[in-house]
């Protein structure tokens, strides 16, 4: 009970109190001159609302449909050059394989519907009619 262990750990919480006693008001106290004196500093920069002649940067509007590209259709190709593509990259078969590979779970049929799960009650429920 008391060997050199507990002495050394009441010292470090001592440490740690002592300086958490000073540290969390220091901190509060930039953060709060920091809030305060924001707002003078800003205005020294910020020309007075009230001075008609004061100079102030000029307005510009830039409408956010400025960039604005219309969607356009790609150009058809025609149906022997379409088909000739297929052809060439594998057939019918090709997509089938592209679409087995983005769904790994394709190729296993859906697990059968669980029978004690009752999630909704058939027919009209427990009501009774009148």
């Amino acid at each position: 009970m008391g060997g050199a262990g507990d002495a050394e750990l009441s010292r470090e919480d001592i440490m740690f109190t002592s300086i958490s006693r000073w540290l969390a008001p220091a901190a509060l106290t930039v953060f709060v001159a920091g809030a305060v004196f924001y707002p003078v500093i800003c205005a020294a920069d910020r020309a007075d609302p009230l001075d008609p002649q004061a100079k102030v940067a000029a307005l510009v509007y830039q409408s956010s449909l400025a960039r604005y590209r219309p969607y356009r259709d790609a150009k058809p190709i025609g149906w022997r050059e379409a088909n000739d593509t297929v052809n060439r990259i594998g057939g019918w078969r090709a997509y089938a394989r592209e679409a087995q590979e983005a769904s790994p779970a394709g190729d296993r049929p859906p697990p059968p519907p669980d029978e004690t799960d009752k999630t909704m009650p058939q027919g009209h429920g427990d009501h009774k009619s009148r």
